[in-house]
C-alpha cells in the first residue's frame, strides 16, 4: 500500500504531468513513475495526468507489446496510485512515431503548452528518457527551455552489461550504410576561448 502525504510541501504541485515512453525497460519506467508520484504529490491537493507513450512501429508489428507492456503499466498506475493510494490520477496511452524527432517535438510542445496554459506556475511536468530512442531525447531537449517547470529524468539500470553479455548478432552488427545526421553546428566562427586559449596575462 502506497502512503502519500496528506498536505502539500514546497516540492509538491497542484497539477502534475508525467510523460513516459514505454520501451523494453518496463520495470525501470514503472520505478520512475512511482518515484515522481511519491515525491511530488499530496492527497487531495494534486491532480495528476500520466501519459504513457507507445511506439507506433511496435504496436503495429508485435501484438504482445500492447498487452504485456502498455496495458500492464496503465493497469498498474490506476490500481496502485488511483485505487489503493487514492490519488487523483488519470492515465492515458498515446501512440507516436518514435523515430520522428520533428513530430515528437511538436507533440511535446502541444502537451506541455496545454498544461501550463491551463494551470500556470503551480504545474509541473516530468518527461521520462529511460526507455526511449534518441529521437525522443532530442525532442525533449528541444522543448525544455520553453516552459518554466519541466524536468527530464532517467532511471539507471541496476546492473550494467559487460562485453560477454552482448549477443553475437549485436557484436557483429555493422549498422546501416547511411549515416544519420544527429546535429550540425551553426555556420558561425568557433568560440575563440576554445580555439585560442590564453593564460591570466592574456
Amino acid at each position: 500500500m502506497v502512503s502519500l502525504p496528506k498536505s502539500a510541501q514546497t516540492s509538491q504541485l497542484s497539477r502534475l504531468l508525467i510523460i513516459a515512453p514505454i520501451g523494453i525497460y518496463l520495470k525501470r519506467v514503472k520505478r520512475g513513475i512511482d518515484n515522481v508520484l511519491f515525491r511530488q504529490t499530496a492527497l487531495g491537493e494534486t491532480k495528476v495526468r500520466v501519459i504513457l507513450v507507445a511506439g507506433q512501429d511496435w504496436i503495429q508489428t508485435d501484438l504482445s507489446y500492447k498487452t504485456e507492456f502498455v496495458d500492464k503499466l496503465k493497469d498498474y498506475v490506476l490500481s496502485i496510485w488511483k485505487q489503493e493510494a487514492g490519488l487523483d490520477v488519470v492515465c492515458d496511452v498515446t501512440v507516436l512515431p518514435m523515430d520522428d524527432e520533428e513530430y515528437l517535438t511538436g507533440w511535446l510542445l502541444k502537451e506541455l503548452s496545454l498544461l501550463f496554459k491551463t494551470s500556470g506556475i503551480e504545474a509541473g511536468a516530468f518527461v521520462d528518457l529511460t526507455s526511449a530512442p534518441r529521437e525522443w531525447l532530442f525532442a525533449a531537449i528541444n522543448v525544455l527551455n520553453f516552459f518554466p517547470n519541466v524536468e527530464l529524468y532517467y532511471v539507471k539500470p541496476m546492473y550494467r552489461k559487460s562485453p560477454k553479455d552482448y549477443t553475437e548478432s549485436e557484436i557483429h552488427d555493422e549498422g546501416h550504410p547511411k549515416l544519420e545526421v544527429v546535429r550540425t553546428s551553426y555556420g558561425r566562427q568557433a568560440l575563440r576561448q576554445w580555439t585560442e586559449p590564453k593564460d591570466h596575462r592574456g
